[in-house]
């Protein structure tokens, strides 16, 4: 199975790359702007991504049905006004960064 995952340029993170986690496990890294196709293991996996081993998106459930689809991630918008670096408290450091499956009739970026 193979899904495609575009990075957003966002404002967290911009010049770093994202680390991309398969099951818990480092498959791949991305760019701010760029896309990469990512071969999943056949069965249901999760998927999730994380900046430097700090900040991170929840962890999304992907089923085999999923195959050739594309997903999006980058910096939530809260992340913005965050002018105090709350971002590295325990509770919100998972949810920096989001990652959703995009519409499959949307343009890629």
């Amino acid at each position: 199975m193979e899904i495609e995952l575009f990075r957003h340029p966002g404002y967290l993170g911009r010049a770093v790359a994202l680390d991309i986690f398969v099951n818990g496990q480092r498959v791949a890294s991305i760019h701010s702007g760029t896309s990469q196709k990512i071969v999943l293991p056949n069965g249901d996996v999760t998927l999730a991504v994380e900046m430097q081993g700090g900040i991170s998106s929840p962890a999304i459930n992907i089923s085999s049905d999923c195959d050739g689809q594309t997903f999006e991630c980058g910096t939530r918008l809260w992340v913005i006004f965050d002018f105090f670096s709350l971002c590295y408290l325990p509770f919100l450091k998972q949810r920096a960064f989001f990652l959703r499956a995009m519409p499959s009739n949307a343009p890629n970026a």
